[in-house]
């Protein structure tokens, strides 16, 4: 739209602007920084005397606030993790609502803000205030690898390669623990090392700006990186209704902004920007080739990714790769308008629509209602608005048929079979029984093709 209304100038991405900025701090920024993190110290060092057995995550998150607070920060730089027990072996835990039980360990991640600058601290502590034998190895492993990768932080240092040299440092001592073999690491994926069972995240990120990224995510598995978009009013939970565990892939699902656990984005609609936030997810888990599956919207988002590093490939799926006719980009500014008056009727209207035969899925229907009610009413204008503006990826795809494939219901009423026909030539076209919503009403007919392209990958 900037281009169309201002056509004497140029336009370029700010990131690369941005990546400058962040890499390189003036004396004032340290002097900022330097302070969020000795408010977080001091946090941290309140707590060693607070927790104990019986304690609850929440009221070591309120401690925290407290302090921080105290010492005039504006709070936390980011959603803190105060996760016990087995809550520490689920990524980016938040919920920060069960009772520390005798004998576990609390992993924090938690950080202080300090005029608009950030601290990130992560650290592990023994409610009960001593480790076990095997808690103090692993302890004591993590701690070496750390001090060692302090080591390697000197001028001119490449991050890409300085990633590398952490991560064996990290199999040596996985394998010292016993975690993983020799075995594995000579069978491994070099693509995915034996060492990112337990080391998915990379070794760093930026430390700066008040946001890293604010796209909730879930990671499993082993095996090359698959990341899963969801669609327009769904979430990440969509992807349940499909066995994917039993595929030999990590599957990454993510909250695209504005849906399920992830926060709207404030700055002007746009895929460019959702990819953006996508892709900050990508460089905080050090994802190096990823292929990714996007139902409807999420295809869309998949498309913008397909410009970036890694991409390997995009699966559509109940989507397509061109702009939105001229009817069509009045349609969602019409959504746009009428969900700040009307959300529950346009949810209940709209989602039914997307099943060739809504009578034989209720439950999915109700569900979907549900949740898709739970997003604000600015969450689904501002995903309305960035839909309408999109780039015509369709000459690429052409161009490019061995990344990219689609999958389509034959009932589909959003996108139409012949219009899809007509203008994809080069990639292949599935075609299912089914409407908009493969993933259900055609889940084993969609899971058979994804493990043939798993296997043709």
């Amino acid at each position: 739209q900037v281009k169309q209304d201002y056509p004497a100038h140029q336009v370029h991405k700010a990131a690369p602007i941005m990546h400058k900025i962040r890499s390189i701090k003036h004396q004032i920024e340290l002097e900022l920084m330097q302070t969020a993190c000795n408010i977080t110290e001091a946090g941290v060092r309140r707590l060693l005397g607070f927790i104990k057995p019986g304690v609850w995550e929440y009221e070591i998150e309120a401690e925290l606030a407290h302090e921080f607070l105290r010492k005039r920060s504006k709070g936390f730089a980011y959603t803190p993790i105060i996760a016990s027990g087995k809550n520490a072996c689920v990524l980016h835990y938040i919920e920060n609502n069960q009772q520390c039980q005798d004998g576990d360990l609390i992993l924090l991640d938690v950080g202080a803000e300090y005029a608009n600058y950030s601290s990130d601290l992560t650290r592990c502590i023994p409610v009960n205030g001593r480790f076990t034998a095997r808690q103090k190895a692993v302890y004591n492993a993590v701690l070496h690898v750390k001090n060692e990768a302090t080591k390697l932080l000197l001028p001119g240092t490449i991050m890409a390669e300085y990633h590398k040299q952490v991560g064996l440092l990290m199999e040596e001592q996985l394998v010292n623990l016993g975690l993983i073999s020799m075995d594995d690491i000579k069978n491994q994926d070099p693509a995915w090392p034996a060492y990112k069972k337990y080391f998915m995240h990379g070794t760093s990120h930026f430390f700066d700006e008040r946001l890293v990224f604010m796209l909730h995510y879930q990671i499993q598995g082993e095996g090359p990186v698959w990341v899963f978009l969801h669609g327009f009013l769904e979430s990440s939970s969509m992807w349940e209704a499909l066995p994917l565990s039993y595929l030999p892939i990590t599957t990454l699902f993510i909250d695209l902004p504005g849906h399920g656990k992830s926060e709207v984005l404030d700055q002007s609609p746009s895929m460019n920007a959702m990819a953006e936030e996508v892709q900050k997810v990508l460089v905080h888990l050090d994802i190096q080739k990823f292929i990714i599956v996007g139902h409807s919207m999420g295809a869309y988002v998949g498309l913008e990714l397909s410009q970036h590093p890694g991409f390997q490939k995009l699966i559509l799926l109940n989507s397509n790769c061109w702009t939105d006719s001229d009817q069509k980009k009045q349609d969602r500014l019409r959504v746009a308008t009428l969900v700040q008056k009307a959300k529950l009727h346009f949810v209940r209207e709209a989602i039914p629509g997307l099943f060739a035969a809504p009578d034989r899925h209720t439950a999915f229907v109700s569900s979907l209602i549900s949740e898709a009610n739970l997003m604000s009413p600015e969450a689904i204008a501002f995903v309305a608005l960035a839909m309408r503006e999109r780039t015509d990826f369709t000459s690429f795809v052409n161009a490019h048929p061995e990344q990219f494939i689609f999958i389509h219901g034959k009932l589909d009423r959003l996108v139409s079979v012949d219009e899809l026909a007509a203008k994809i030539k080069g990639p292949r076209i599935f075609l299912l029984d089914c409407g908009h919503m493969a993933h259900v009403e055609a889940g084993e007919e969609l899971m058979g093709i994804l493990a043939s392209a798993i296997k043709n990958a």
